[in-house]
């Protein structure tokens, strides 16, 4: 937990992440990264390495409504190597139209997915759709990026 008393002091602090894994895990948050999480804004950072893996982490005050709106109601699955990543809300699964997702994530390159009012509609009634990102210019690459929904119904 990034307290508000260490968000306003400004100082970079490292923080210990393992939770109940056998094997430890750090971020350091800069000063840099305080400010942003002053703004308000959400920021992504990677831990330490621990055994052969390290684990993205999302770090943004907390919001006085709840759920928040970063929680993702759906997981998806890039293909390629990048850490591309896309938050699809409750919100987004009930409205039901047309989005566009910025699924940069942590990746050193941008890509942008949409999401039709018709593929809402599917992964309610199926689960997942299979969807590809748009196209970089300079190398014409994409992903394909499979979606998966679990309604609040199916448990």
């Amino acid at each position: 937990m990034v307290t508000l008393a260490d968000v306003l002091s400004g100082a970079d602090k490292t923080y210990q992440i393992a939770g109940t894994a056998k094997h430890p895990h750090e971020v350091t948050l800069t000063a840099e990264d305080m400010k942003t999480l002053l703004k308000g804004e959400l920021l992504r950072a990677k831990s330490t390495q621990g055994l052969t893996h390290t684990h993205r982490v999302h770090v943004r005050c907390a919001p006085a409504e709840d759920p928040p709106e970063w929680v993702s109601v759906c997981s998806a699955e890039f293909t390629g190597k990048d850490e591309h990543e896309v938050v699809i809300t409750a919100a987004d699964m009930d409205s039901g139209t047309d989005k566009t997702y910025d699924v940069q994530g942590l990746a050193g390159h941008p890509h942008k997915l949409t999401l039709t009012a018709a593929d809402f509609q599917k992964l309610k009634k199926e689960g997942a759709v299979s969807i590809q990102t748009s196209r970089l210019d300079e190398d014409s690459h994409l992903h394909v990026v499979i979606i998966r929904y679990r309604s609040p119904k199916r448990g």
